[in-house]
């Protein structure tokens, strides 16, 4: 959780990462371990290594209360990879867990704009604002530095999503 820390407040990607690679060779019977690895290669555009280490952590830990955690790194993955309806499978596996989990709300938006479902997408910005209600742009962009890709390609999906038809530039 350290190491998870160290990346996630002082974006120091390389020190945190050593930090749970060491954890994982110290116990890798660490389910929390799997996932903070799960996690940072996902943010390092890794998305293939993210889910294997997500699965290990599903492995160790099928019953976790933070289960849903796990089904969104797993749907983050997909994501990046460009794998949208597996994306949203996961994202939904999440969101049964833990329907107010904020970061899978987000995503299940961002995957309805990448999917060209613009009403259920609508439905879901909704849904972000109503659990996040101060959310703006300006407020979305404080997303920290080591997901910028990511904030990058949701910003339009998430536009896309929720902007009315007849206000749309392209239409």
């Amino acid at each position: 959780m350290a190491g998870f820390a160290v990346v996630h407040l002082a974006g120091e990607n390389v020190t945190g990462g050593l930090a749970v690679e060491r954890a994982l060779v110290m116990n890798p019977n660490c389910a929390h371990a799997w996932m903070v690895s799960g996690f940072l290669h996902c943010f390092s555009n890794r998305p293939d290594p993210a889910i294997v280490a997500i699965q290990q952590a599903m492995r160790l830990s099928p019953l976790d209360p933070l289960g849903y955690m796990f089904t969104h790194v797993v749907a983050m993955a997909h994501c990046f990879a460009r794998r949208y309806e597996q994306a949203t499978e996961w994202v939904e596996r999440s969101l049964s867990e833990q329907p107010r989990f904020l970061p899978a709300v987000r995503l299940k938006a961002v995957l309805c704009g990448y999917l060209d479902r613009r009403e259920e997408g609508k439905w879901w910005v909704k849904r972000v604002l109503d659990l996040h209600p101060g959310l703006t742009v300006a407020a979305f962009n404080l997303i920290p530095s080591r997901l910028h890709s990511f904030r990058r390609k949701c910003l339009p999906y998430i536009s896309k999503a929720s902007v009315k038809p007849a206000c749309r530039k392209d239409k």
